[in-house]
């Protein structure tokens, strides 16, 4: 195999803490409007958002841009940890640049997750995990439609070397 290797993306993030820390995903079956979308509580000028002013600032006191799509002139950005920096169209312009590996972290903190007040899911390590798992077969399935069915888009979940 010839190619590229990207050996370190967190694709399924958007998971992480419970579900709610990062804002938007790598794709939606409602298109690039509803999986760019920054997190409610983020609005509307990112006063609220005290993790992402601290990760990105150093205080949790601050704003920032909140727009994702269409502009992405809040994000993504890469000092910006809490909010989706991998859409599905971008990994497959990174494959047809030539990446032929990405490794994708599946990520979780149960301490930092039971601190975090706004949950959607549980916060335990396996059950996030798995989950995180699901989340790139169900990725894999929505690009095989945009590309005609079952087996035929470019993004496999790849199981064993052989």
């Amino acid at each position: 195999m010839y190619g590229y290797l990207d050996d370190h993306i967190h694709i399924s993030a958007f998971r992480f803490l419970g579900g709610r820390f990062h804002c938007g995903r790598p794709w939606s079956p409602y298109g690039v409007t509803v999986a760019m979308r920054d997190c409610a509580d983020h609005q509307p000028n990112g006063a609220a958002a005290v993790f992402e002013n601290f990760l990105a600032n150093g205080s949790p006191v601050g704003t920032h841009d909140t727009e994702g799509w269409p502009s992405f002139e809040g994000w993504p950005r890469s000092e910006s940890l809490t909010h989706e920096g991998t859409y599905w169209r971008w990994i497959e312009r990174s494959w047809r640049g030539g990446v032929r590996i990405m490794v994708n972290d599946v990520v979780e903190n149960r301490a930092l997750c039971e601190i975090y007040p706004l949950k959607q899911n549980d916060c335990d390590e396996m059950v996030s995990a798995r989950r995180q798992i699901d989340d790139m077969y169900d990725l894999q399935d929505y690009i095989d439609a945009q590309y005609g069915g079952p087996g035929r888009g470019f993004f496999r979940v790849v199981t064993s070397s052989t």
